[in-house]
């Protein structure tokens, strides 16, 4: 810790600029569209589990309507609702 300290002072008496911190990028829409299709698809694995395990689960019919309203699948989603 001490060392670092001694570092910091250094660098700081020393008059020179210290290099900038990278700037983040910000994701196109496209990356971020593919990464909601791949996220949506992992759900969509996972409530398949769900479903197997807890078929007559409330949550799991809750689960199974939102995902598939963010999907766009409306007749899943109007079927999940009247089962």
């Amino acid at each position: 810790e001490a060392e670092k300290k001694h570092k910091e002072e250094r660098a700081s008496n020393s008059g020179k600029r210290q290099p900038a911190k990278p700037v983040s990028r910000v994701p196109s829409a496209a990356e971020l569209l593919k990464d909601e299709k791949s996220v949506l698809a992992k759900a969509k694995r996972y409530l398949e589990l769900l479903e197997k395990a807890s078929p007559e689960s409330l949550e799991t019919h809750i689960l199974s309507f939102e995902l598939n309203m963010r999907r766009k699948k409306l007749n899943r989603a109007h079927k999940v609702m009247h089962a």
